[in-house]
């Protein structure tokens, strides 16, 4: 059973994340969607968001190893229409995650191995959060 800041860890990020959210109302693509177009994974936009939102998970994560990206399952681009909104670009993202070997604060974590665990407590999957770029 996971402890209560286990539990916590998807929250925490989701909240942190409001601050700077579009509030969106999420559209999801089907696989075969994603299959056939990845362009949105190519922009170096959205590049970056996935690197913000892996750091500031670890950031906030009360774990001593640091996650290191998975999968992307799913992602979008925001449409907005609202005036203070327009010009702006805005990604919402679910990402899966998994624990590495590495502490949270060494360098070069994208090449760190993952822990070798039998069971799926090391790996976070389901976070959905949007991130606004100007």
């Amino acid at each position: 059973m996971l402890g209560p800041q286990r539990r916590a860890l998807p929250w925490a990020l989701s909240l942190l994340l409001m601050g700077l959210q579009l509030l969106v109302t999420y559209a999801w693509c089907s696989e075969e969607e994603m299959r056939s177009d990845n362009k949105m994974v190519q922009d170096p936009m959205f590049l970056a968001t996935v690197e913000f939102a892996l750091n500031t998970f670890n950031m906030q994560s009360k774990e001593e190893h640091a996650y290191r990206l998975l999968h992307i399952l799913s992602s979008w681009r925001e449409n907005s229409n609202e005036r203070k909104w327009r010009g702006k670009m805005a990604f919402s993202m679910n990402l899966q995650l998994r624990q590495t070997v590495c502490r949270k604060f060494e360098d070069d974590i994208e090449n760190c191995p993952f822990q070798e665990s039998p069971e799926l407590n090391n790996v976070r999957q389901g976070t959905s959060f949007s991130h606004v770029h100007s």
